[in-house]
């Protein structure tokens, strides 16, 4: 990989990270304000998001493994190829 590809590859990489977070603290914005409508600051709202962030950790992490696995198979379905120094590489 040269580096003009492996530069582009890690940019875009950057900038689809950047924009999940702005889009992630989004909908956390609304979650909170949906929690705080129906959970008003008089009731019991640290219980609220802490269900709330447990939920979301656990729906991220199953997110990130499913993630993985399929990554994990087409790493696997990948020809391997040779080098410039005529070596296999995978």
């Amino acid at each position: 990989m040269s580096f003009e590809t492996d530069f582009k590859s890690k940019a875009l990489g950057f900038a689809i990270t950047g924009f999940s977070v702005i889009v992630g603290m989004s909908y956390n914005e609304t979650l909170k304000t949906i929690i705080n409508r129906f959970f008003p600051l008089n009731s019991d709202v640290i219980a609220a998001r802490i269900l709330y962030s447990l939920v979301l950790t656990l729906l991220l992490v199953i997110l990130i493994d499913y993630i993985q696995r399929l990554d994990n198979e087409a790493q696997k379905k990948k020809p391997p190829v040779r080098n410039t120094y005529n070596q296999w590489v995978s």
